[in-house]
């Protein structure tokens, strides 16, 4: 009896000392658990070293070892006005004695701070890059752990009682980005946020870790930088690895490149939902013709009022994954038959109150696009499914942002001899199979690994663990034979 007594009271201790480090871990500020010594110091660069822990986690989380480092470089190169960034990155070590390289890993966004991304379904992925060499881990400029972040104080709300449009997007958007441009013009020169600047960072931060040359590794929006650091540093590189590829002239999408992904959703959603397109279209047009006006069940929000461009939204980000792809047969049939509430209250939360970071608009609306593209998207967009939907936010959002474009040379297509390993999935309608063929017209020296029944993101790096194998090929120059991986059917949800 006294025995079991003590086996009690040792679970109860080991249950709230288990508790009290899981409440320790959410409360940490950033993935680094703990500081194992002091800061380095060389001139603009700074560097220890550090425990790195995962913030997504069953019991305890994973944990390794790294060096956590920030080196200041000038935010406008060209002005040189003392106005600086603080550039974060993290440097894990190699896991083999024969490495092929460093390999700078450049996160999707733009805006996300890669220290966080890394530190959740993404760890496995990077950490198995280190088979190959030393893996830096790099925070873009105006990012969460690099400022500064273009945080606004001022919090934006959508109205619930009008559908939304462009124009009155527009009307919400242009006071709100002039009023926090001028909130953080005193710490940052907004001309200087943009994908240029951001691949002399990466340069920069080469140089300062001495380094001949790298290897980059970009995810979505990161395979755009990557590309443009090709074409700015072409001698600096040794490969390319793009998991659903980007190039700098494609920020804003052509309808050509998006329907036939979306046509190829259709078709592995047939079985459920056969007429998928045809019912998606006549709920469109529906919504277009009359919005509608839905009843919430949330605190302080009784309803909503839904048109097209709110239930395109929705599905455009539902493209996004293959569990959010699995919820489109099941919302469109009940909208089909007047219930919108699933997509109400998804849409709902996207109106709510937020405080907005400039750092995505900044470098999403310096991009721009060429004449020739917005001429060939206003043609294409009269006979697509979704119209002009994929840049009905940058329309919105673009005309108010107070600095120019980049110069036009930033929208030729990328030429390299690089090599480049472009990994795709069938499914992403934001990189997609067609689009990957335009970007790589300049790239000759490319091997394409497609990803059957993949959307973007985590369904290219998290669900095919033997991705993240192929991609270590490859780092390693390695012949990759492998030119297709296929996923297992996607679950649909029950109507």
């Amino acid at each position: 009896m006294r025995v079991l007594r003590w086996l009690m009271f040792g679970l109860l201790l080991a249950a709230v000392v288990g508790a009290a480090w899981v409440l320790q871990q959410r409360r940490l500020p950033s993935p680094i658990a703990r500081h194992l010594g002091p800061p380095v110091v060389a001139g603009a660069l700074s560097e220890r070293p550090v425990l790195f822990a995962t913030a997504e986690y069953r019991f305890v989380p994973a944990t390794t070892e790294a060096v956590e480092g920030r080196l200041t470089v000038p935010q406008n190169r060209a002005r040189r006005d003392g106005l600086t960034v603080d550039l974060h990155f993290l440097r894990f070590p190699a896991a083999t004695n024969d490495p092929s390289g460093t390999t700078f890993y450049l996160d999707d966004g733009p805006g996300v701070a890669a220290s966080r991304a890394v530190a959740g379904p993404r760890f496995a992925f990077v950490q198995r890059l280190r088979a190959a060499g030393e893996v830096v881990v790099v925070d873009q400029r105006g990012t969460f752990y690099s400022p500064p972040t273009l945080q606004c104080t001022g919090r934006i709300d959508f109205r619930l009682d009008e559908e939304a449009t462009v124009l009155n997007r527009a009307e919400v958007l242009a006071p709100y980005i002039r009023t926090c441009a001028r909130e953080v013009n005193a710490e940052a020169d907004l001309s200087a946020f943009n994908t240029r600047e951001s691949a002399r960072d990466l340069d920069a931060l080469r140089e300062a870790l001495g380094l001949d040359q790298i290897n980059l590794v970009g995810v979505g929006y990161g395979s755009q930088l990557a590309l443009e650091y090709a074409r700015l540093f072409p001698e600096r590189l040794l490969s390319i690895v793009a998991l659903g590829l980007e190039a700098p002239h494609q920020v804003y999408k052509l309808p050509s490149q998006v329907e036939p992904a979306l046509e190829r959703v259709a078709a592995a959603a047939a079985e459920r939902a056969p007429n998928l397109l045809d019912d998606l279209a006549e709920v469109l047009g529906a919504l277009e013709s009359a919005a509608v006006t839905v009843a919430l069940d949330l605190p302080g929000r009784p309803e909503i009022v839904l048109g097209r461009m709110d239930f395109e939204a929705w599905l455009y980000a539902a493209l996004g994954s293959r569990t959010g792809i699995g919820a489109i047969p099941r919302a469109v049939g009940r909208a089909l038959q007047g219930d919108y509430r699933e997509v109400a209250a998804a849409v709902a939360q996207s109106r709510a109150a937020v405080a907005w970071s400039l750092t995505p608009v900044a470098v999403t609306c310096s991009a721009g696009a060429s004449a020739g593209r917005l001429e060939r998207i206003l043609v294409e967009s009269e006979f697509a499914r979704l119209r002009h939907f994929p840049n009905a936010p940058l329309v919105a959002t673009c005309g108010a942002w107070p600095a120019a474009v980049l110069p036009a040379d930033f929208r030729f297509p990328v030429e390299s001899d690089v090599f480049v390993l472009a990994v795709v999935g069938t499914l992403d309608v934001h990189a997609s199979v067609e689009a990957l063929e335009e970007a790589l017209e300049g790239l000759p020296n490319v091997t394409v690994v497609t990803v059957e029944g993949a959307a973007g993101g985590d369904d290219l790096m998290v669900e095919p663990a033997v991705v993240a194998d192929l991609v270590v090929q490859f780092l390693r120059q390695e012949r990759v034979a492998v030119e297709r991986v296929v996923l297992g059917p996607i679950r649909f949800l029950s109507p």
